[in-house]
């Protein structure tokens, strides 16, 4: 595994996407996806529209890339430099050269592919240069985009979790998707 690279991620580019390392100068960026009501409904977790919310939220996010825990990157249009996303790879075990990925875009541009292409640069860079031995993620059930998502890039269905997620008076199923490294 390339610790570095957790310390230091790179830009990752295509002909269509740009993928820029979080930094703190784009926290305004981040507080759009936390705080827009519908991104947050859609995967049952709360709205964070307020600096007793978010700073919080974001002192967590800044401790673990501190600790090589955590990696994000800001997904931009390269035509138009619009931003639509956040991708993450969070809970990283260098012991066990494993970590979770994980993804929100604005609602404006689901639909479009572009959480497809740019979800597949990460997973590209995660394996590749990274050098993870296995990815996953955590999607609920009646999450059918993430679902073909995942299954497209090679996921494989490892677990199907009843109720084990909690919101607001209301149980969740989760689904765990898996890949391992073939290298």
């Amino acid at each position: 595994m390339n610790i570095e690279l957790i310390h230091n991620p790179p830009t990752l580019e295509n002909e269509d996407y740009r993928l820029l390392p979080l930094g703190h100068e784009q926290k305004h960026l981040v507080y759009l996806i936390v705080s827009n009501e519908k991104i947050r409904k859609r995967i049952h977790m709360d709205v964070l529209d307020s600096p007793e919310l978010f700073e919080p939220w974001w002192k967590a996010r800044m401790d673990a890339l501190k600790q090589a825990k955590l990696m994000h990157w800001l997904v931009f249009l390269k035509k138009s430099n619009a931003f639509c996303g956040l991708l993450t790879l969070k809970e990283i075990d260098s012991s066990s050269h494993r970590g979770e990925i994980g993804y929100s875009f604005l609602p404006e541009y689901w639909g479009r592919g572009i959480a497809s292409s740019s979800i597949k640069m990460l997973f590209h860079f995660a394996m590749y240069d990274l050098k993870l031995h296995s990815l996953f993620a955590q999607v609920l059930d009646s999450n059918m985009a993430s679902q073909k998502i995942l299954t497209n890039l090679g996921f494989k269905k490892e677990g199907h979790f009843n109720d084990c997620y909690f919101h607001k008076g209301v149980y969740y199923d989760i689904l765990q998707f898996g890949y391992i490294n073939p290298k």
